[in-house]
């Protein structure tokens, strides 16, 4: 559980820098990470919490990072959230693409 949360968190970086920029919110691949660890430790405290249950530790994880992008942008709460909508929407689609592509490669090999 520990390696994909990590995954999930690098990503999410990834893509919250990304999107930073899109919507021309001030900048630095920093602020992305700061927010994120913020998340993932949210994420990890839950998980431990919870006996390794996903969905609490992704819903925490999500909590922290906005929380962490209102800390470490110091954007409007609108923007903070509209930064957190779009990078959600980007890792979902990418895992969700991950998640379908290796489904259509697992019923490939049956």
């Amino acid at each position: 559980m520990l390696g994909f949360l990590t995954l999930i968190a690098v990503f999410w970086a990834i893509f919250t820098h990304m999107a930073a920029e899109l919507l021309g919110v001030p900048s630095r691949f920093r602020s992305a990470v700061l927010s994120t660890i913020v998340g993932w430790c949210c994420a990890e405290i839950t998980c431990m919490a919870t006996g390794m249950s996903l969905a609490p530790s992704i819903a925490a994880g999500a909590v922290g990072s906005y929380l962490g992008m209102r800390i470490f942008y110091k954007e409007a709460p609108l923007r903070s959230f509209l930064l957190f909508a779009v990078s959600t929407v980007v890792t979902v689609a990418v895992f969700g693409g991950i998640a379908a592509y290796m489904g259509i490669q697992r019923s490939r090999l049956d």
